[in-house]
């Protein structure tokens, strides 16, 4: 049976993380922990990280992850290129400390598997394929940031945040404010299309 994940949004405000690695994905990791209020300290061994993280306020330590890092950190998360040997390790520790872990391309030893966030405005969507294929799930969110390029999408979620909170002034009841609110994005439609690669059915049946 394949393992399967409960879908979830963490509370990172003022939690201390751990983010273990040297590639360009985890310092988009460690932005996006430190944007959601986390505390983060990055261990990294490679070439200078961006500038970006510093204003970020992301703690960063040159030099290579040593043991004794993982401490009482709510999450810890660790790179794609990080050797198998030390994966298993730090999961093991993880596990031993109660500090939830992010393996990137690991799913095996996660706690916690990354989403493929498409981000604009208010909307959030979190895509995932349970660690079957990152890569697919990028290309998912590429095809929404391409369809919604030119939407205003963010205007519009806006208006509708601007009307929630007026109706909840002004109509007590929530069956009627529910209608209300409904009747706003009456019309409102989205669609998407999806084009597999050629012959990936043959491949199936090999």
């Amino acid at each position: 049976m394949n393992r399967r994940f409960y879908p979830i949004a963490l509370n990172l405000k003022g939690k201390r993380c751990l983010v273990i690695g040297s590639d360009e994905e985890v310092l988009n990791k460690a932005g996006r922990l430190a944007d959601a209020g986390a505390e983060v300290e990055l261990i990294w061994d490679a070439v200078a990280p961006s500038p970006a993280l510093d204003s970020a306020g992301v703690k960063i330590s040159r030099r290579a992850f040593r043991p004794d890092d993982l401490t009482d950190q709510f999450l810890a998360l660790l790179s794609r290129k990080t050797p198998d040997a030390l994966s298993v390790d730090v999961a093991r520790r993880c596990r031993e400390k109660r500090i939830l872990l992010a393996a990137l391309d690991r799913p095996e030893l996660c706690d916690v598997i990354q989403l493929s966030l498409f981000d604009r405005g208010r909307l959030r969507i979190g895509i995932s394929t349970g660690g079957a294929s990152p890569g697919l799930a990028r290309k998912v969110r590429e095809g929404l940031e391409k369809s919604l390029a030119a939407e205003p999408i963010e205007e519009f979620l806006d208006e509708l945040a601007v009307l929630r909170e007026r109706l909840e002034k002004e109509i007590p009841d929530f069956n009627e404010r529910r209608a209300a609110l409904l009747a706003a994005i009456e019309g409102f439609e989205f669609s998407a299309g999806v084009r597999f690669p050629a012959g990936w059915q043959s491949r199936k049946k090999r």
